[in-house]
């Protein structure tokens, strides 16, 4: 404390010689030569000394280090391998090269290569000795993880799907990845480098023109309302695809096994994305700052791994704080989701009024539980002091406050059915020039809505912090996000009609189709980007709003870098390998669900697939 006033956490980085140890840095602050350095530290009380060098405290890589280079490595080469197999398959007279005579490509209504394989198609006919000798498939493994081939994972990447009336989805889930990762990127550099300029960021009794209360900071801080735009999407999709199967298949579902696919899909890239989170990337790290990077990893992943596997870390542990990869959070949410969206789906199938009843049940019950937290632990949206700690805690990511949106989703799908079954489709809607005004006006409004949301709490920062009382706080944190999704089903529902052809041309650009594949691997990789810089620095982060965007902009480029790589190695095959495997399922035990709607909402599926999917049902 300085002059004997509050105590303040600070930081003091030294350069000593290589004998000299954290301890002794620690016992270096007291004596006479640091003060004379530093002149303030004669006024101040100084107490709770710990010390942290990144030359001799940092924890050496052990044997889980190399099961994940071996892992990772592993999934390299047979990249490469399989790669280069293709490659050699598709070069001319490929039979003396690659040791075998044909290959058999496995998707539908493929065409004929050349006449030449027509010819000596002929030829086998011909000769019956030559065709005891049937060509030879390529195996499975070698098409699943190949980068090209007509199963490549480059190829399914940049696939182009033909245009759909929900194509506009891509366009808001890749914007809303991005608007993510400039969040993060301002929120998790915090706890490892931190800010050197606090006091231009947080309003304090001395400087009230700080960051805190400006729009951009707004801007900024809003962006969790992007997660709240995946559980709409996620809601819409399953509700979407799912009704449409029940109808084609007389109402029979089976629900253990769509959860059971649900898992299969998610959790190999969820698996390798820990393992090199929690065995690789704390030995990447160097500097004053790497001891604590390696900290945040090894304190919270040793003892909790296992609750990403099972998608319970929003319960075990309670604490937010301590899970592994903190932001999988929704994941653990949109699994239980998915599975309360599996009961509705049916529900409204066979009774429609008894599926609306059912989720405006569990939308009520959670709007209930999420403002009794609000009031009876008085939480509130500010995050610069305990407040964020305690919302963070109590509410911000349970499920059983993050419902609403989810639900949202789920009911704009059957109100798209309903339009659907009164015959109002994008070519038969009604198009007076009534209602093409009213269609823009109900759309502004929306828009102005999305905007109010994420810019209103910019009434309880700055120089206005905590200005808000027990009831607004109630108000906006239970209401906003159910809110914010029921902007997002309006957009959506208006583009699907063809009422918003400039907005829907914008979001369902073909350019958004790969990066919108590529979310779901974003979503994973991108804090280990933005962690990783933070370990790796020299010296503290300044707060800028320029300097925040050029960390943005890198961060979003590394991120679904990244994330093409996690598609390459794992994503692609595993789902190569389900649709196999649904193939070659005998027809009677083949349940009423298609990989599609059992894929994450951050990552849809090519035509093929879809296609793959319905047939194997």
């Amino acid at each position: 404390g300085l002059l004997g006033g509050t105590p303040t956490p600070a930081e003091l980085g030294l350069c000593v010689p290589d004998t000299c140890g954290s301890v002794d840095a620690a016992d270096l602050l007291g004596s006479p030569s640091i003060q004379m350095l530093i002149p303030t530290l004669r006024f101040a009380t100084i107490s709770n000394i710990t010390g942290a060098c990144p030359q001799t405290d940092l924890t050496k890589p052990g044997a889980g280090f190399g099961v994940a280079v071996g892992i990772t490595g592993s999934l390299v080469f047979l990249v490469i391998f399989s790669t280069l197999w293709r490659s050699c398959e598709a070069t001319p007279s490929s039979s003396t090269r690659c040791g075998s005579a044909a290959t058999l490509e496995t998707t539908p209504n493929s065409p004929p290569r050349s006449s030449a394989a027509a010819s000596g198609a002929q030829s086998l006919l011909d000769n019956p000795v030559a065709s005891a000798a049937r060509p030879r498939q390529t195996p499975l493994v070698i098409r699943a993880f190949s980068l090209i081939g007509s199963e490549g994972t480059m190829t399914k990447l940049v696939e182009e799907a033909p245009y759909k009336p929900t194509d506009c989805l891509n366009g808001v889930r890749v914007i809303s990845m991005m608007w993510i990762i400039l969040g993060h990127s301002f929120l998790m550099p915090t706890a490892i480098a931190g800010f050197q300029n606090m006091q231009d960021v947080v309003d304090t009794s001395m400087n009230h023109d700080t960051a805190e209360g400006g729009a951009f900071m707004m801007f900024f801080l809003s962006a969790n309302m992007g997660v709240d735009s995946f559980f709409f999407l996620s809601g819409f999709l399953l509700s979407l695809i799912t009704l449409k199967e029940l109808r084609a298949r007389a109402g029979k579902i089976n629900v253990a096994w769509a959860v059971g696919l649900r898992y299969l899909r998610l959790t190999p890239s969820l698996v390798l994305a820990m393992l090199v989170y929690w065995q690789i990337w704390p030995h990447l790290a160097y500097g004053p700052f790497a001891k604590r990077f390696q900290d945040s990893i090894y304190n919270r992943c040793t003892s909790w791994w296992w609750s990403e596997l099972t998608y319970t870390m929003n319960f075990t542990p309670f604490d937010s704080d301590k899970v592994c990869m903190g932001w999988t959070w929704y994941l653990g949410d949109d699994m239980i989701f998915f599975v309360i969206g599996m009961i509705a789906v049916p529900m409204y199938y066979r009774k429609r009024a008894l599926g609306w009843i059912f989720i405006a049940c569990i939308t009520a019950a959670s709007l209930g539980i999420c403002t009794w937290l609000v009031g009876n632990y008085h939480l509130s949206t500010y995050i610069f002091d305990d407040h964020y700690k305690e919302y963070s805690y109590y509410a911000y990511s349970k499920p059983y406050t993050r419902a609403p949106a989810y639900l949202i989703g789920v009911g704009a799908a059957w109100y798209k059915d309903v339009l659907d079954q009164r015959g109002i489709t994008r070519e038969t809607r009604p198009n007076s020039p009534a209602a093409r005004i009213g269609a823009w006006v109900l759309a502004l409004l929306a828009v102005g809505l999305l905007v109010f949301i994420g810019g209103i709490v910019v009434t309880d920062f700055g120089s206005h912090k905590n200005s808000w009382g027990t009831a607004t706080s109630a108000i906006y944190i239970a209401f906003s996000r159910p809110l914010w999704a029921l902007c997002l089903a309006v957009i959506t529902l208006l583009c699907g009609l063809g009422y918003l052809p400039a907005i829907d041309a914008f979001l369902s650009s073909k350019v958004w189709t790969p990066l919108a594949r590529l979310t779901y691997g974003a979503y994973l990789l991108h804090p280990l980007v933005i962690k990783l810089a933070a370990g790796t620095a020299v010296q503290y982060y300044t707060f800028s709003v320029q300097d925040m965007l050029y960390h943005w902009m890198g961060n979003v480029v590394m991120a679904f870098g990244s994330s093409a790589v996690l598609w390459a190695l794992i994503e692609r095959p595993v789902m190569t390998f389900s649709s196999a495997m649904l193939k070659k399922k005998p027809q009677s035990a083949k349940p009423s669900m298609s990989m599609q709607s059992v894929a994450s909402p951050l990552s849809p599926m090519t035509p093929a697939e879809s296609r793959t999917a319905a047939a194997a049902c």
